[in-house]
């Protein structure tokens, strides 16, 4: 009698149980820190941010085109009275438009206080807990005194901020923000960690030499990359995603 060997693997699994199976190479495993997990590789952002570097499009660091600060931890002496204090915000309260609870820090006893606010437009990632929720402070938090959970991104064009906002809360951006936190009890993420993210050149430097290439050119190309990191973002490529791997 002949028993029919399986072609692979993942269809040996596929038999045994409806799960999603698919291989990444071993490059991918080595550069990746030796990760095993599987959600690791198969999540939506692995593809988009896979694809996002075969693309071809320049690459920076966000350091190099924003400030990225942390503020550290700071005493926090709260008042009753509104006017001898600032409203402050935990990074809960800046996804409220108007915050259930209203603190307020003191101006008076609060050491360095310019360093804690924040202005209109700054852009603001969750550092601890919940790793990589971002917003951006609107004229409604303007001035307020935002927690030590928040780092902080200023562009240097402010022509710039909502694209770097877009990219950072894309599928790839948020997988290649979340796996640079660190910790084994409370993870976290640090200005460093932020500063040597890479995004797209032209998200924003708006005269990079791409921006100057004629659009007859240009647009060829960033329509096959582009497809290519929406395709690697749809769940129902995952398999064919792998495959290609």
């Amino acid at each position: 009698m002949t028993v029919e060997r399986p072609n692979s693997l993942t269809s040996t699994m596929a038999t045994l149980h409806p799960i999603e199976a698919f291989t990444v190479p071993s490059e991918a495993v080595f550069k990746s820190g030796c990760r095993l997990e599987g959600s690791f590789y198969g999540s939506d952002g692995y593809r988009a941010a896979r694809s996002l570097f075969r693309s071809g499009f320049e690459l920076v660091e966000l350091g190099s085109r924003a400030a990225v600060r942390w503020p550290g931890i700071f005493a926090r002496q709260f008042v009753k009275d509104p006017n001898c204090g600032i409203p402050f915000l935990t990074t809960s309260d800046l996804l409220e438009a108007r915050p259930p609870n209203r603190r307020y820090v003191s101006v008076a006893l609060t050491s360095d206080l310019p360093s804690v606010t924040v202005p209109e437009g700054e852009i603001l990632v969750t550092r601890s807990g919940t790793v990589g929720k971002v917003t951006v402070c609107t004229r409604d938090h303007a001035g307020s005194a935002v927690s030590e959970d928040a780092l902080r991104i200023s562009s240097f064009s402010p022509d710039a901020t909502g694209l770097i906002y877009s990219f950072l809360q894309s599928a790839a951006g948020q997988f290649l923000v979340v796996r640079s936190k660190s910790g084994s009890v409370v993870e976290h993420l640090y200005e460093d960690d932020l500063r040597h993210q890479l995004i797209r050149e032209r998200y924003v430097n708006h005269r990079s030499p791409e921006a100057e290439t004629p659009t007859s050119e240009r647009r060829p190309a960033e329509r096959s990359a582009s497809a290519s990191i929406h395709r690697a973002a749809r769940p129902e490529d995952h398999a064919r995603a792998a495959t290609a791997s």
